[in-house]
């Protein structure tokens, strides 16, 4: 009986890995390559905590799909400029 749940159990794993998407680990210097930034920038926001990171031993990685949501969530959206008809803008 626990060797038949313990089967099932790795067989839902194996299908949760194909199906959780793999990412890429950056150094620190990769991910402020990646963003126009400096290294410095970079352990700023990840000691602020405004850049999720994933500590190895003591070694910071970012990954690559953290670094895309953030500039998602980053991105300042465009407002539509309307120009003034020139004879509203005398008056």
């Amino acid at each position: 009986m626990l060797r038949q749940a313990l089967g099932d159990v790795l067989r839902v794993l194996r299908a949760a890995q194909h199906q959780i998407p793999r990412s890429h680990i950056l150094t620190i210097e990769q991910a402020a390559q990646a963003l126009g930034v400096t290294p410095r920038m970079i352990r700023r926001l990840t000691a602020s905590r405004q850049l999720p990171y994933v500590k190895v031993g003591r070694l910071v990685r970012i990954r690559d799909t953290d670094i895309a949501q953030c500039v998602e969530e980053w991105t300042v959206p465009s407002i539509e400029f309307r120009r003034t008809p020139r004879c509203l803008r005398q008056c």
